[in-house]
């Protein structure tokens, strides 16, 4: 599915961390570098795809940026959803 950018809520080494439009599943951020992406769940705290072009390292940088942010991540999807 194929969603508008919203917002980017923070950005590291490249990787953005964003927020899109029209979500219909749970509260979740997408991080995106290049053609890597992969989705992360604000609900469960976890990772949403089974597979992405992200390495294993990278996925661990971004799941320790996102939790070191991850008031900035809820209040960004509450912005525009709504509280959940």
């Amino acid at each position: 599915m194929h969603t508008q950018c919203v917002a980017t809520v923070f950005e590291f080494f490249g990787i953005k961390v964003r927020v899109n439009l029209r979500e219909t599943e749970e509260p979740h951020v997408h991080c995106v570098r290049g053609n890597a992406s992969v989705r992360y769940s604000l609900v469960r705290r976890d990772w949403m795809d089974p597979s992405t072009k992200f390495s294993k390292s990278d996925l661990r940088k971004i799941e320790e940026q996102i939790t070191l942010r991850f008031d900035e991540c809820v209040a960004e999807w509450e912005r525009l959803y709504g509280e959940e």
